[in-house]
């Protein structure tokens, strides 16, 4: 934050949902001194949206069928099941499926009990998604950098909820099924829409099918990038190796030229002084 060189490169600000309001705006100072001298800013972190205003402007956009509620306004589920996470830091689900508003209490009750902080959770409607020949749920991802919509290998679990995704999971003509969308993208055009509607240039987008519509489950500006190889199915490898290279190719070409040299700029005020002082009122 202090330096007042930096070197020529794109910069990517990431992770912005485990940043408190504070670090945010120290964000928006350092990503308009790389813009004003002339290096590619990806994420603006003044428009970034937190998982429930995201979920909640997709939905009215119409990109998305399902919809969340806050219970620090006291809102409260009117359609069921839902389940109660975390709405920052992509820590994940507490406890499972809910199918009615007595539990919907007696979990909030017991998350609060556990030290979670209330205004940190939400109730997410659970969107049935596409399943696997073998009935593993199947979530799908996909990578935006720049102006480029990039595939990424989906996951499979036998679970309601598909996160990381297990080997024996997903058949045969699932990983030969991914590897052929690589090159037709089939969903490129509501995965772009949703991340304009997220305003944000770099992430990756994870979402299921529903008859066939995306339903996009959230933006993640700091996503794990795994190509790792050594999968069993042949196409899978095929599909890891094809995203990685994509990857690459479209981070290259967003580096401006003479990439290193030394480009001066202005100082960042410490960081305290910029919460020390009201804001400007016109």
């Amino acid at each position: 934050m202090r330096l007042t060189r930096l070197p020529r490169a794109v910069y990517i600000f990431c992770d912005l949902d485990r940043l408190s309001p504070a670090w945010l705006e120290l964000a928006v100072r350092m990503h308009d001194r790389v813009r004003d001298a002339g290096l590619p800013a990806l994420n603006d972190p003044r428009k970034f949206l937190p998982r429930a205003g995201l979920i909640r402007k997709l939905r009215g956009a119409g990109l998305i069928d399902y919809t969340c509620w806050l219970p620090m306004l006291d809102e409260w589920p009117d359609r069921y099941p839902v389940f109660l996470r975390t709405m920052s830091a992509h820590r994940g689900v507490f406890g499972g499926l809910i199918e009615d508003e007595a539990a919907a209490r007696e979990t909030l009750t017991q998350a609060l009990a556990a030290g979670h902080v209330l205004s940190d959770l939400g109730f997410i409607q659970f969107q049935p998604t596409e399943r696997d020949a073998n009935g593993a749920t199947r979530k799908y991802a996909a990578f935006r950098l720049g102006d480029r919509i990039i595939p990424a290998p989906p996951v499979s679990e036998q679970n309601w909820l598909a996160k990381h995704g297990s080997v024996a999971a997903a058949t045969d003509d699932a990983y030969a099924r991914d590897l052929a969308d690589f090159d037709l993208n089939p969903f490129e055009a509501p995965i772009r829409a949703a991340f304009d509607v997220a305003q944000m240039e770099f992430g990756r987008a994870d979402y299921g099918l529903h008859n066939g519509r995306v339903q996009v489950f959230e933006i993640n500006t700091n996503p794990s990038i795994g190509l790792k190889l050594g999968h069993p199915n042949a196409d899978r490898n095929a599909l890891i190796a094809r995203h990685g290279t994509a990857l690459v190719a479209a981070l290259q070409a967003l580096v401006p030229d003479n990439p290193g040299a030394l480009v001066e700029m202005r100082r960042i005020p410490k960081l305290r002084s910029p919460f020390l002082r009201p804001p400007r009122i016109p």
